[in-house]
């Protein structure tokens, strides 16, 4: 009969598994009935090699082109500068107060560091300011890498939007599962993959030259995670999954460098707006979608409709638990700035950059800016 044969061929060719295909493939599937030709077009390693040069490409491109000539004319449009900081004068009574207060003058010293310096409230304040700032890159800087990671997670979220809005599985998740591992991959797919992962492979190098922040050991994790999340998905042809990943963690970010490439502009209040739909969309899709759609359908959904417990579905599984681990942790440093937003009425800055202060550029805005916040 039909069943016996196949249940016959099922036995041979798991019998024939290397242990590659033991470790990436479900039971009873070897590499060798996938056979790429003008009709279908399944994944291989060898396809991911591509993500190199492009990730040779997309920083050359970032630090040649986009910050270079166009992200650092628009801020300098706004009068943002790129000088060095210059530290100010050493003197002793202030330098005291300032390393047991760096974050703000004490008040109720406010009045002796006067009589001792023989300076001004204003003076000793701007004192503090251009302390706090020397040695921290300028905000034109940070407008120009925020320009950047800005255009790119659009530019791959509406590239996401393409590919999910027309693929089945976005609507129908058990598709994630069903005929799995003979899952085509579309042009369109294959593009979203390396250009993701040469992206990431970019910001795992970028990241030891670009701004420290105070979450880089997280965002350091994160990167790496989220490659062998791409190498997995791409070589067990998890790729629908994959997909679904990217789509969900590129939106939120889009929202939260829109809000700090306003502040670095003064634009305080819009800076605001912003940061709050950052916020909710975070919540939304990478403690709510991501979560329901993407992670509990691989514990639940795949196991009911095929074998998922091949070894890279397992180990596939722990990666994406590992990414909520990190969303949960981001979700408390938000919550944080939320409670300065409802307590202080603002944000004055990133909580996960060293350098975020707002104040730390009010003695170089342009005349007729210092110290005003914009609408």
């Amino acid at each position: 009969s039909t069943q016996s044969t196949w249940g016959g061929l099922q036995a041979k060719m798991a019998a024939q598994q290397t242990l590659t295909e033991y470790l990436l493939l479900p039971k009873g599937y070897t590499f060798s009935v996938f056979d790429n030709n003008d009709e279908s077009f399944y994944p291989r390693i060898e396809h991911l090699w591509v993500a190199v040069p492009i990730a040779v490409l997309l920083t050359l491109l970032r630090k040649f082109v986009f910050e270079s000539l166009i992200f650092r004319k628009i801020g300098q449009h706004f009068g943002l500068k790129n000088t060095p900081r210059k530290q100010p004068e050493q003197i002793q009574a202030l330098v005291a107060a300032f390393k047991k207060n760096p974050r703000g003058v004490p008040e109720n010293k406010l009045e002796q560091l006067c009589k001792d310096t023989g300076k001004s409230e204003r003076e000793i304040e701007r004192w503090w300011r251009q302390t706090k700032a020397f040695g921290k890159p300028p905000k034109l800087q940070k407008f120009e890498e925020a320009s950047w990671r800005c255009f790119f997670y659009a530019s791959s979220f509406l590239w996401g939007c393409y590919v999910c809005i027309n693929s089945a599985y976005f609507y129908d998740t058990e598709l994630l599962w069903v005929s799995l591992p003979f899952h085509h991959v579309t042009d369109a797919v294959y593009y979203y993959y390396v250009t993701e992962l040469g992206l990431y492979f970019s910001l795992v190098v970028s990241q030891f030259f670009d701004i420290r922040r105070k979450d880089f050991a997280q965002m350091f994790v994160h990167h790496i995670v989220t490659i062998l999340l791409v190498v997995l998905s791409w070589w067990a042809n998890l790729q629908r999954i994959g997909t679904l990943v990217f789509f969900y963690h590129d939106m939120a970010d889009i929202f939260l460098e829109v809000a700090k490439l306003l502040m670095y502009i003064r634009y305080k209040n819009l800076s605001t707006v912003f940061f709050v739909i950052f916020a909710v969309t975070f919540i939304i899709s990478r403690l709510g979608f991501y979560p329901i759609h993407v992670v509990a359908n691989t514990f639940f959904v795949g196991p009911e409709i095929i074998d998922a417990g091949f070894p890279s579905a397992n180990v596939f599984r722990a990666l994406l638990l590992a990414l909520i681990m990190l969303h949960m942790l981001w979700a408390w440093t938000i919550g944080v700035m939320a409670y300065k937003l409802m307590t202080q009425g603002e944000i004055t800055g990133d909580e996960r950059s060293d350098d975020d202060d707002e104040s730390d550029d009010e003695d170089d805005a342009p005349a007729g800016k210092q110290g005003k916040k914009k609408n």
